[in-house]
């Protein structure tokens, strides 16, 4: 499926496959599918619940993906914002390498439910400071690159 918009926002239920979906300054919503979604926004949030793997760009918004394991081909994930949070629920059975970045660490963090991943915080306080995660979940897979400028990453186990 393939869906886009110059500027509105697109609020999406349930799709049997993979997706495209595009706006030139909206939020972007989706309830689930069931193959791979490309979400990508100009300046707005991204909210993708129920999806196998996910690539997710906007401006400036906040990003929520919700991996699950669909039972579909699964490829690498890359969610990425210029200014804003990110936070990736997985379910428990979803094999993936994670890597994530935080270019402007001061103020921000990242936090994870998971003790695989590994956080890095580099420079000191006064200076300029990079944040990153790295891990694998469930023995590895693909890998999922998560990155924000300025804004925090939270990696959450998914309730069902």
């Amino acid at each position: 499926m393939k869906v886009s918009t110059g500027g509105g926002s697109l609020d999406l239920s349930d799709i049997g496959g993979p997706a495209e979906l595009e706006t030139g300054g909206g939020n972007i919503h989706l309830t689930s599918a069931k193959g791979h979604v490309h979400a990508e926004t100009g300046g707005g949030g991204i909210e993708l619940y129920g999806v196998p793997s996910a690539r997710a760009e906007t401006g400036g918004g906040g990003i929520t993906v919700k991996l699950v394991n669909t039972g579909g081909e699964r490829n690498d994930s890359d969610l990425e914002t210029g200014a804003g949070d990110i936070t990736v629920y997985i379910a428990a059975d979803v094999a993936i390498n994670v890597r994530a970045s935080v270019d402007m660490g001061n103020g921000h963090r990242i936090t994870s439910d998971f003790t695989d991943i590994h956080i890095i915080s580099e420079g000191d306080k006064w200076g300029p400071k990079s944040l990153t995660a790295e891990g694998k979940l469930n023995g590895g897979g693909p890998t999922v690159k998560v990155h924000t400028s300025s804004g925090d990453i939270c990696f959450k186990r998914a309730s069902h």
